[in-house]
């Protein structure tokens, strides 16, 4: 991860998402758009001494370049309407996997039998 922000200069790209997003096919009142189809390429237009800059509408989002303050690729900015940028494809990836797939496993760890949990359990690092 560290090499992707050896990476960043202005004009470089990065993801945000978009939870306004919609899709409506003909004859269905469904949100068709899928998690992927969330995240748009923006691109940095300028930077300060400890940030980028992009663009929101009518305000410049400051996205630190300190990589710590960056989680598995993602950095959440913004307090009145929260806004979720990823650092790369991969980091899409992850969470697209990540959203279509927690609440299945989810549901099979409540279904596990006992000794299957322990070895979840051990897998996890959980300890009693």
């Amino acid at each position: 991860m560290k090499a992707l922000f050896d990476e960043l200069c202005v004009g470089a790209t990065i993801w945000r998402y978009n939870v306004n997003k919609r899709r409506y096919v003909e004859g269905s009142a469904a949100n068709q758009v899928t998690e992927r189809e969330r995240f748009e390429p923006v691109a940095i237009t300028g930077e300060t001494k400890v940030s980028w800059l992009v663009k929101n509408y009518s305000t410049d989002d400051k996205i630190p370049k300190d990589s710590s303050k960056w989680n598995d690729g993602f950095f959440r900015c913004g307090s009145n309407f929260p806004r979720l940028y990823a650092l790369s494809e991969k980091a899409i990836d992850d969470r697209c996997w990540h959203t279509e797939n927690r609440h299945w496993i989810q549901e099979r760890v409540g279904q596990a039998t006992i000794s299957e949990l322990r070895e979840i359990a051990k897998i996890i690092g959980y300890e009693e």
